[in-house]
């Protein structure tokens, strides 16, 4: 079996459209969790929220 020496390190991923989505809570909470348990975590959110004057709002 392999034996690292650094922390696991977990990638979330999240995205939509909306102001508010869950995907991006339970993304946060998950994170949060895995540094109660000495992970480290990043968080990318591929998909930016369009600025309204751009889709014509």
């Amino acid at each position: 079996m392999t034996t690292f020496n650094h922390l696991p390190r977990i990638l979330f991923l999240y995205g939509s459209l909306r102001e508010r989505f869950y995907s991006r809570l339970l993304a946060g909470e998950a994170a949060r969790i895995i540094e109660e348990f000495g992970g480290r975590d990043s968080s990318l959110q591929p998909l930016k929220p369009a600025d309204s004057r751009e889709c014509g709002g």
